[in-house]
């Protein structure tokens, strides 16, 4: 059969970048098909972050005619800045931020991940949900390609020695693996080689320049799994990135006469024979490539990345470092961030209106949370610690309890807000929760409301003597927070962390005996209702002692078995239904007195959903402590999560099933 092929990529295929702010105003980009979500970084011109980031996109999405002609022109892109601007040549982030960029990616529909940077050390080092994020790419076949690093040495980085990520190191455009790229045994079976030297890309700002490093030969990578997905989709096949990352691997061309140390060559280097290696123009053909004696000649690719015209800013700029120089400045470090505050990005003051741009460019829309964690607290600056301070009764600290003491005066109500309240999972914030609009205030409010809750506690009725006696304040130990991402903002340790913008009237508190006293409660009025004969009053004294112990290690292993950073649709449909499991009557009507025990949570995209939505089925599967090899009794839930606060589909399902242990 015949199909139209167009070898500058097919819009329907996404590719995300993943590296600094780009300045989609550059002509370079007129024409292109560019998301950036709101709250996205700014660029700055002349800053390492934006220059690199500008640089990395160029080469993918450039558009024919424009001073940089792309890769994938025709393809769409996803630009989500881990690099932030700080005036500094050390451009890092963490590996935490890393993580979460790669899920948004995800859940915004990329095909492939390009990360144009790395951090030195083993895959046994990296942060569990940098693991997490990973392993999610290969369940929904994304393919992450990432930088081998410009050390010159035989020293892994991550992402890139992680398994199921494409490592990229750099050659010539003859071939010859370049000095400053690193190699190591890890790289052997899923690394290859591409041109990384004098790679000709954008400027902020305009003008054009050419760098070295293997961050420029990563989009190169990218560029060709993206041109054979579009192949793909235009014969009428379903696109299989992680395939295609296996099938360029598989592949590679070795690297002859140059090689004088096996490692170097990784797996070998790019196939020009393999679909379409090079940036082609419509009118010309495959069929011009050529090899010689055992090596790689990309002629075509040579001579699109050595042209010399001068940018509408000016003359391209000639690099002005070795290959070696240029190289270790750029690939950015995924370390320790100290990083600055940045707004929304797109000149909106932060306040990330939905009719914001981004330099002419549609914006796509914000990324959606929901997240599992604690409340935490950051001045943000020694100064702002300081102020607030100079009006307690404290030298140091303050301590949570002297803080909540002082923001309870009436006249210290303003602090509230001045303050840089955190959702924190395992110690660590994760998000930075600012409440904005009209009800910020009343957001506010409910914040520290809940830190309230979790610091001193709430009184609570014993729901088995109700009006009778008051128990002891309890605490709140996890909290469920709905919002979206708007920009980030730099904390007194110097990380920086993502601003989360709170539904605040969503925010549920995770409290074992509130939610303990509540359910008893409800079954107390059908007791009195069935009269004494009826057996519900044992029941429910059962029940007294059997929930708090269940609800709390339900509690306890969604945030440790389950935890995630709920940006994901799959992580927030599961936040989401364990929180609702936790709180409503529905599941606990049903398992109050069995002694049940969590088995597994599974979650799949559903068959059944509205359109223009995404749907997800939970099913929650408890087995009886008495006897692991009975029945499996299964609770199954629907959600849409397209929205930022999901919503229930339909009603609660229920079976039971046999474990696969007995099954065949």
């Amino acid at each position: 059969m015949r199909y139209d092929f167009n070898p500058l990529g097919d819009p329907r295929i996404k590719v995300a970048v993943l590296d600094g702010p780009v300045d989609v105003s550059h002509p370079c980009f007129d024409g292109a098909t560019i998301e950036i979500p709101w709250g996205m970084p700014k660029t700055a011109p002349g800053s390492p972050a934006s220059c690199h980031g500008t640089h990395i996109a160029s080469i993918l999405f450039g558009q024919p005619g424009s001073p940089v002609h792309g890769l994938v022109p025709c393809c769409r892109g996803l630009i989500l800045p881990i690099f932030r601007d700080t005036g500094e040549m050390d451009v890092s982030c963490t590996q935490r931020d890393l993580a979460r960029a790669i899920l948004a990616a995800i859940d915004q529909g990329a095909h492939i991940v390009a990360i144009s940077g790395g951090e030195p050390g083993t895959p046994e080092a990296a942060d569990a949900f940098l693991v997490e994020a990973i392993g999610r790419c290969l369940e929904d076949n994304v393919l992450v390609v990432a930088a081998a690093g410009n050390d010159g040495a035989s020293l892994a980085h991550i992402p890139a020695a992680m398994s199921g990520v494409l490592a990229v190191g750099a050659c010539d455009l003859n071939g010859k693996p370049l000095s400053f790229s690193n190699f190591a045994e890890v790289y052997t079976d899923h690394g290859i080689l591409a041109p990384g030297s004098e790679i000709v890309g954008a400027v902020p700002g305009g003008g054009v320049v050419s760098r070295s490093g293997t961050s420029f030969a990563v989009p190169i990578v990218a560029g060709l799994a993206a041109r054979m997905l579009a192949e793909t989709v235009q014969r009428g096949d379903i696109p299989n990135p992680v395939a295609v990352g296996r099938s360029l691997i598989a592949n590679a061309v070795g690297c002859g006469e140059y090689l004088s140390d096996p490692d170097r060559c990784l797996s070998g280097r790019i196939n020009p024979f393999q679909s379409l290696a090079a940036r082609n123009t419509g009118a010309r053909s495959e069929s011009r490539f050529a090899t010689g004696s055992g090596g790689m000649v990309m002629s075509e690719l040579a001579e699109e990345l050595e042209r010399t015209e001068a940018g509408p800013g000016g003359v391209r700029a000639a690099s002005d470092h070795s290959p070696d120089e240029v190289g270790r400045q750029d690939s950015a470090g995924l370390k320790q961030s100290v990083l600055s505050t940045s707004d929304c990005g797109c000149g909106c003051g932060g306040k990330c209106a939905s009719d914001c741009g981004c330099g002419g460019k549609p914006a796509s829309a914000p990324q959606k949370v929901y997240a599992l964690g604690q409340i935490g607290y950051d001045f943000g600056t020694e100064a702002r610690r300081d102020s607030i301070r100079q009006y307690m009764s404290t030298n140091t600290g303050p301590s949570p309890v002297e803080l909540i003491e002082h923001l309870q005066e009436p006249e210290n109500i303003f602090d509230v807000e001045r303050i840089i309240w955190t959702l924190n999972l395992d110690g660590a914030p994760i998000y930075a929760l600012m409440p904005s609009g009209a009800y910020a205030a009343e957001g506010y409010a409910r914040i520290f409301t809940a830190y309230i809750n979790q610091v001193i506690g709430r009184t609570t009725e014993d729901g088995a003597n109700k009006g009778k006696a008051k128990k002891s304040p309890s605490k709140v130990t996890l909290f469920a927070v709905p919002g979206q991402i708007c920009g980030s903002v730099r904390l007194m340790s110097g990380e920086t962390v993502p601003v989360l913008v709170p539904v605040a009237r969503a925010i549920a508190e995770w409290d074992v005996e509130d939610a303990t006293a509540r359910f008893l409660a409800r079954f107390e009025e059908e007791a009195k209702a069935a009269g004494e004969g009826s057996g519900l009053a044992d029941r429910i004294a059962q029940m007294a002692d059997d929930l708090p112990p269940f609800l709390s290690d339900f509690r306890n292993l969604i945030t440790r078995k389950y935890r995630n950073l709920g940006i994901a649709g799959r992580d927030r449909a599961l936040n989401f239904a364990a929180t609702s499991a936790f709180r409503t009557f529905q599941i606990l009507s049903e398992i109050a007195g069995l002694k049940l025990i969590l088995d597994d949570i599974l979650v799949t995209r559903s068959p059944s959903c509205r359109a223009g939505s995404e749907c997800y089925d939970i099913a929650i599967r408890f087995f009886r402590e008495a006897d692991v090899t009975s029945a499996l009794y299964t609770f199954q839930f629907t959600l849409d999560v397209s929205d930022t606060v999901p919503v229930s589909i339909g009603e609660l399902s229920q079976w039971r099933e046999r474990p696969k242990a007995l099954l065949g």
